[in-house]
C-alpha cells in the first residue's frame, strides 16, 4: 500500500466525486455506500452474502474474513482489527474506533468448492482486482468525533 493510493482515495471522497460505483468483490451494505460516516465508534459491518451472481454457488462452509486499517497521519495504514472465521455476512467490532479517525475496510469470503478451498478478491474499488491489497482502495469509514 503506498502513502499515494490512500491519500488520492481521501482526496476523491472529500472532491465529491462520493462513493465509487464499481466494487470488486462483497458489496457493502452497512456502512451505507453513501453514508460512509459513523457516530458509533464500534460501527456494524454489513455485505452481501456469499454466493454472489459474481461467484455463483454451489459452494460449502463458508466463512468471511473482515479487515479494518486505521490511516496514520504520516500518509500509511495500520492493521486495528481483523477477524477470520465470521460466520454471518455482518459483524460488530469489538473495539472501538477512535473518533475523529480515519479507516478502510475490507472482506472477503472463504469457501469450498469441488472439495477445494477457495477466497473471493478483497472487498475494494475497481477498476479491476490489482488493488486487492491496497488498503487506500478499500470502503472507507470516517468515524465522527462525539458532540
Amino acid at each position: 500500500m503506498t502513502r499515494l493510493s490512500a491519500a488520492a482515495g481521501l482526496l476523491a471522497l472529500a472532491a465529491g466525486c462520493g462513493w465509487p460505483s464499481r466494487v470488486i468483490g462483497l458489496r457493502p451494505i452497512e456502512p451505507a455506500p453513501h453514508a460512509y460516516r459513523s457516530k458509533d465508534a464500534s460501527p456494524m459491518f454489513r455485505w452481501e452474502a456469499f454466493p454472489t451472481p459474481e461467484f455463483p454457488g454451489p459452494v460449502a462452509g463458508v466463512r468471511y474474513e473482515l479487515r479494518v486499517v486505521e490511516q496514520r497521519p504520516d500518509g500509511g495504514v495500520r492493521e486495528v482489527y481483523a477477524r477470520r472465521g465470521l460466520e454471518r455476512p455482518e459483524h460488530r467490532l469489538e473495539v472501538s474506533l477512535v473518533p475523529g479517525g480515519t479507516y478502510f475496510w475490507s472482506v472477503r469470503a472463504w469457501f469450498r468448492r469441488e472439495g477445494r478451498v477457495r477466497v473471493t478478491p478483497w472487498s475494494h474499488f475497481g477498476p479491476d482486482a490489482s488493488a486487492r491489497d491496497s488498503p487506500g482502495r478499500w470502503l472507507p469509514i470516517f468515524v465522527r468525533a462525539t458532540p
